[in-house]
């Protein structure tokens, strides 16, 4: 039994076990209204937590590492960021994240990659089915015009 339903049942029957004749009714009603409070309660958390993206052991993550040509525009940019984002249209790819570098003078850091491109899939089969999504195929089209040279990519399962 799960501690909150636990503590809901001991207060219940506490409530139930000092109740008298004349106010037993309305302590009964009291706790009917209690218990469907804390339904709607548990709803509302249930949904918050499968809306809140959380990692789950298991996931495959997918990291793909880009050189920039150095002279893109600010404009240019912000439009790889726009082609990058249509990746969301895939409903079973999770987490989408994109970054620039930042040098932090760590000389260990691959400065050679100016933007990391995140995301997480439930297992191989939805990676597997992401590499031949149309989406995906035609940001790989579009990303070339914007590239110093090819990305890198860095897979793994979170444990």
């Amino acid at each position: 039994m799960k501690p909150f339903k636990a503590i809901f049942l001991m207060v219940s029957l506490i409530a139930i076990a000092s109740c008298q004749q004349s106010t037993c009714v309305e302590q009964e009603a009291a706790l009917v209204e209690m218990e469907k409070v804390l339904e709607e309660m548990g709803s509302e958390l249930k949904a918050i937590s499968e809306n809140a993206n959380i990692k789950h052991i298991g996931d495959l993550v997918h990291l793909v590492y880009f050189s920039l040509k150095p002279e893109l525009s600010e404009q240019e940019f912000s439009n790889l960021r726009q082609e990058i984002l249509k990746l969301n249209g895939i409903n079973f790819l999770n987490d989408l994240e994109i970054g620039t570098f930042e040098n932090l003078g760590d000389v260990r850091a691959m400065d050679q990659f100016t933007m990391l491109m995140q995301m997480r899939f439930k297992d191989k089969e939805s990676y597997q089915e992401y590499q031949d999504h149309p989406i995906h195929l035609q940001l790989k089209k579009d990303v070339v015009n914007y590239l110093s040279g090819p990305p890198v990519t860095y897979d793994y399962i979170i444990q």
